[in-house]
């Protein structure tokens, strides 16, 4: 519980500061548009906040799936170590995402772990 009012409180006060940073819609309502996000251009205006958001959204995602799967439950994701390089990980989610129209329109969370639960599955 007390992850999840943390991440809220987090995810609220952030709201104000984004929306003066840009006008661009940080609200991904598919995996598709979530990888598209993901992929700015370095030369996009809003790069550095659309890179924010994607690790951000990322990484809350990991770090809440972490803390609510019990320690003894079957992983879904084994990721290698070393992680590949963010930008190889951000084009094949991408890669994914246009490879099945399925893949794309599944909502952005979901579809990030069936993502990484197929790019880096756990030995069973």
């Amino acid at each position: 519980m007390r992850v999840l009012t943390v991440a809220a409180a987090a995810a609220l006060l952030s709201l104000p500061a984004m929306a003066q940073v840009s006008t661009r819609s940080f609200e991904p309502a598919t995996a598709g548009e979530f990888a598209a996000l993901c992929n700015t251009a370095a030369t996009d205006p809003s790069y550095a906040e659309a890179m924010g958001f994607c690790r951000g959204m990322g990484r809350g995602a990991w770090e809440y799936h972490r803390e609510i799967t019990p320690a003894n439950a079957q992983r879904i994701v084994c990721p290698p170590s070393p992680l590949p390089a963010d930008a190889d990980l951000r084009a094949r989610f991408l890669a994914w995402t246009k490879a099945d129209a399925r893949n794309a329109a599944q909502r952005p969370v979901e579809g990030l772990f069936r993502f990484l639960s197929t790019t880096f599955p756990c030995p069973r």
